[in-house]
């Protein structure tokens, strides 16, 4: 793209309108990556605002030291929660809703205030194609992986870092689900 702007008349410019507008692009896009974060704090914590935007903000700075001080530490997070927790909780969702959950009750819920009804059999087709397909990723991925699980014990400190940060996210969130489900519910 340089080149081509640099091609036109007043290229210095328009090189510099693209890329300051591309990077107010990426710093919109970065807050609302954090709004979520912000409103879960909020809506599950009951916390107000303002403590729920510095605690985002720390979480924000401090995960940035550790992407740009601890090499392959972003590497590691992305294949841990990007890849494999993506499967294997959407595996668990499935076990859940449909299977534990039961088809009709998960069909009813997923229709409930929806404008467009989706047909029954879509609950047995995520109840079957769906599971089968994660299950089988899910099952060659351990029997690819338990012939060498050197990485599992090897790796570098930023790999260690981003396991154990997952680690402690999934238990703090498992906590808190424990904690805050009322009594009458269990």
């Amino acid at each position: 793209m340089p080149a081509a702007l640099n091609s036109l008349p007043g290229g210095q410019f328009y090189s510099f309108l693209w890329f300051f507008l591309l990077f107010i692009a990426a710093f919109t896009s970065s807050v609302a990556l954090i709004q979520p974060l912000i409103a879960f704090f909020e809506d599950e914590l009951r916390w107000n605002h303002t403590k729920a935007v510095a605690v985002s903000m720390i979480t924000v700075i401090v995960g940035a030291h550790f992407a740009i001080f601890l090499p392959k530490f972003i590497d590691e997070l992305d294949f841990w929660a990007g890849s494999f927790m993506l499967i294997l909780f959407g595996l668990v969702e499935i076990i859940l809703f449909i299977w534990v959950f039961g088809p009709d009750n998960f069909h009813r819920e997923i229709n409930k205030g929806a404008q467009i009804r989706l047909p029954k059999w879509v609950a047995y087709l995520a109840g079957t194609v769906s599971l089968g397909f994660l299950a089988v990723i899910t099952f060659m991925w351990i029997t690819q992986n338990i012939k060498d699980p050197s990485f599992l014990t090897q790796g570098s400190v930023g790999q260690w870092v981003a396991r154990y940060t997952i680690l402690l996210l999934v238990l703090w969130l498992g906590f808190y689900a424990v904690v805050s489900t009322p009594k009458e519910d269990v």
